[in-house]
């Protein structure tokens, strides 16, 4: 059995989190970089590993976060307009609320009609200024 002085932790290697720079006893296994996960009093958790990433990431998701905000905008909006509107729509309906044909994630042309994918959905050109709304599941 161990005694008292026997539990207490060392820090003679000083060791730190890679994150907060809180040390780390030696006795913790040596491949341990950062603190332990730990769960506050008011049930939020601290976890340095998965904070420094986080960070890490933000500096280089900037691009990629203003492409998808947008893309998660047009979805917002067009299943608005199918709520509102219906399924099949003029131009000027889709101008009014905000979907811009022009940044789709993909369109093809067939004949002299274009159909363009957005994310859960399809929009098919029928004639001039009118277009059908349709869902899909086509992943990208």
């Amino acid at each position: 059995m161990k005694t008292e002085d026997q539990m207490k932790y060392t820090y003679k290697l000083g060791r730190k989190c890679e994150h907060c720079d809180a040390p780390i006893a030696d006795h913790i296994h040596k491949l341990r970089t950062h603190c332990p996960r730990e769960v506050m009093p008011d049930g939020s958790i601290k976890n340095c590993k998965d904070d420094k990433h986080t960070e890490i990431k933000a500096k280089n998701n900037p691009p990629f976060d203003a492409i998808s905000k947008h893309h998660k905008k047009m979805h917002c909006q067009i299943n608005l307009l199918i709520n509102k509107i219906g399924d099949e729509v003029s131009i000027e309906d889709l101008n009014k609320y905000g979907i811009q044909l022009h940044r789709p994630v993909q369109f093809r042309k067939e004949g002299d009609r274009f159909i363009y994918f957005f994310v859960g959905f399809k929009i098919t050109q029928l004639g001039n200024n009118h277009y059908k709304i349709e869902h899909h599941d086509r992943i990208f």
